[in-house]
């Protein structure tokens, strides 16, 4: 099986059937991403809201009350979701009830980790910044062209830059 992006929506590929189906939202939430070896969908709506499904089971909204345009992440294990809204602030939640805060503003790109626990945080000034969201520790790293997590999400290569260099993190 495989999950594809069409044109609105993702698609659920099944390879021994030949066939795709639409991955199934509800009530104007759209699936915008599986995590993967689960049936763990993660959805958004039209406000910016997250909501993440187990399975068949019901729809949890995280990091209520904050409005999400990009860079939106769920920790294969759900002890972490991310995401930066309009104003360019990084919004964390650590857990099911915990509430949602801002650990970081000025965020011009960031590349989370394969897992979604760690991320790569380029600020509006090009100097990038490990976050751990569990310790929610920050480790400095300079400017930084471009870079890629291990699988594991312990170790992050990457090319340092200089400030005046426009390639950075990817988008």
């Amino acid at each position: 099986t495989l999950l594809l992006r069409g044109q609105a929506r993702l698609l659920v590929y099944s390879i021994s059937a030949s066939t795709s189906l639409p991955l199934a939202g509800a009530d104007g939430w759209e699936p915008n991403s599986v995590i993967p070896g689960t049936d763990t969908v993660t959805l958004t709506n039209r406000n910016g809201e997250v909501a993440v499904r187990n399975g068949a089971g019901p729809q949890r909204r995280v990091l209520e009350g904050v409005a999400l345009v990009r860079d939106t992440a769920v920790a294969d294990d759900l002890s972490l979701f991310g995401g930066v809204d309009a104003q360019n602030r990084l919004w964390v939640q650590q857990g099911w009830t915990a509430r949602p805060d801002v650990v970081t503003e000025n965020v011009a790109r960031i590349a989370w980790g394969p897992i979604s626990r760690r991320a790569a945080v380029q600020a509006s000034d090009l100097e990038t910044r490990i976050f751990d969201g569990l310790s929610r520790r920050w480790f400095p790293l300079g400017p930084v062209l471009v870079g890629s997590w291990s699988a594991d999400e312990k170790r992050f290569l990457y090319v340092a830059g200089r400030r005046n260099e426009k390639q950075l993190l990817p988008q």
